[in-house]
């Protein structure tokens, strides 16, 4: 071997060992620094270890009830629903009490999993279990709530200081605002808490703790709304499944920092899996019920209207984080965490008292109701109405409720600008709502004459390009 292959040889042993150093270096000093945040959010752990003793305690400090019966049906039989529920209860306490024994001490990721499953499965447990009493539902939903919180949410807020104003490099290339922003995030948690509400209503009948549902506005129709929740085939109530997903929207809205869409892409995206397809089912639902009962639920009504403002407000984000993992995919960055430009637009959240509009405005940023989608809200209601106003029924009555309800949805989901081209979908549906009456063999020439008139008005005031307000990258053509 020639001496210049030597002194090679040599200059990559010294390579190889120097990495190796700054690996070991880095891997001390990540583990000091999981170490620092352990201990500043040991308080936490405390409080998951008395938050599950609580738990333990719970059947016995609730003492024995009058249990509900469920007005639908239950995979567990009525009488051993209270002795599932309780064992539950004890069994999940017990878990949360050693995993955040464990959790006391750094490096126990194992543990601090094994809690966060506890906290998601008590957030659902009620749903599966058809909880017997409002207090085991409002016990554990809410113990759920607060493990979440205590394992994941607090801690990462502490550590990686997700509420502290850092608009570095925020901005997606291309786009001319942050869809991660606080602003941007505040609103969803809201509405999504809104919703959790409205659906826990609807919920507290089905499971059996009201007598009748909550029912301001369509009083006379109450008794049959409700009796089609009674007699649905399925064995988990849904608007308490719809109040879980709910929860964990808003609680998904809390995790991460500013621009998130590139930090924690894969959260956005887990977000966007539960408002978007879900909350398309969730207004499916609405739809199915109100067609087959011929009555309308207001909890029913609201809480799908919130799931469509949800998706017309989280598509932004999720959009940009998918356009952040296809450059991450296709190589095109160099430095996947330093992606974007400085957020000098975005009003600090922490000065929402003394600049509350600027706030309301930058929440709203990527959302826009224009003339024509406002429209087609207001004739789509009307035909919705329509069958009522002119004493149709049948199926015809059934058709009109499906369009109009179907032409509210797409104007709302459109009300997104990364959504816009959704109002193409009314074309569609105000030519079904135009040419259906006739086709269903409707004699009366007014409900002809209204259903053709307002079909062929939601298909017109789909085809106005509006434009946008915002920029959005690359999927500025199709905003369409």
């Amino acid at each position: 071997m020639s001496e210049h292959e030597h002194e090679e040889s040599r200059r990559a042993a010294r390579r190889s060992v120097t990495r190796s150093d700054d690996g070991t270096l880095r891997s001390a000093r990540r583990r000091r620094i999981r170490e620092e945040q352990h201990a500043r959010t040991l308080w936490a752990s405390y409080a998951l270890l008395l938050v599950g003793v609580w738990l333990m305690l719970a059947p016995l400090t609730f003492g024995e009830e009058v249990l509900a019966e469920a007005t639908r049906a239950s995979w567990i039989p009525s009488s051993a629903r209270a002795t599932v529920a309780r064992w539950n209860q004890v069994i999940c306490g017990a878990v949360l009490t050693l995993a955040a024994w464990r959790m006391l001490e750094p490096h126990r990721a194992i543990a601090r999993r094994i809690a966060l499953g506890v906290g998601v499965w008590l957030s659902l447990a009620p749903v599966v279990l058809a909880a017997p009493s409002a207090s085991i539902y409002a016990n554990d939903t809410l113990v759920g709530m607060l493990v979440i919180a205590l394992g994941a949410l607090v801690p990462g807020a502490i550590d990686e200081g997700i509420f502290a104003k850092s608009n570095a490099a925020a901005v997606p290339p291309g786009w001319s605002y942050d869809p991660s922003s606080w602003p941007q995030r505040v609103v969803t948690i809201v509405l999504a808490l809104a919703a959790f509400l409205v659906a826990r209503s609807l919920a507290a009948f089905q499971l059996g703790y009201d007598e009748r549902a909550w029912e301001p506005l369509f009083v006379r129709q109450t008794a049959s709304a409700t009796d089609l929740a009674a007699s649905s085939p399925w064995m988990i109530s849904d608007a308490a499944l719809a109040a879980f997903v709910f929860t964990f929207v808003m609680l998904v809205g809390f995790v991460a920092g500013p621009a998130r869409w590139r930090t924690a892409p894969w959260v956005v995206v887990l977000q966007g899996a539960l408002v978007i397809p879900l909350g398309l089912a969730h207004v499916a639902i609405t739809i199915v019920h109100s067609v087959t009962s011929d009555a309308w639920s207001t909890p029913r009504l609201v809480s799908s209207a919130l799931a469509l403002i949800l998706i017309a407000l989280v598509g932004d984000e999720v959009i940009a984080a998918f356009q952040h993992l296809a450059r991450v995919r296709a190589g095109t960055i160099d430095e996947p965490l330093r992606e974007g430009r400085d957020d000098a637009r975005t009003p600090d959240l922490a000065e929402a008292r003394e600049r509350p509009s600027e706030i309301v405005r930058a929440s709203l940023w990527g959302a826009s109701a224009t003339w024509n989608l406002i429209a087609s809200v207001l004739l789509g209601a009307l035909v919705m109405m329509l069958p009522a106003l002119i004493g149709l029924d049948g199926g015809a009555a059934d058709a009109l409720h499906v369009g109009g309800a179907l032409a509210v949805a797409f104007a709302l989901i459109a009300t997104g600008e990364v959504f816009r081209a959704a109002r193409y979908a009314n074309v569609l549906v105000g030519a079904a709502i135009a040419i259906l009456p006739i086709v269903l063999g409707v004699h009366a020439t007014d409900a002809r004459i209204l259903g053709i008139a307002l079909g062929v008005g939601i298909a017109l005031l789909a085809l106005p390009r509006t434009g946008r307000v915002e920029r959005y990258g690359t999927w500025d053509r199709f905003v369409v």
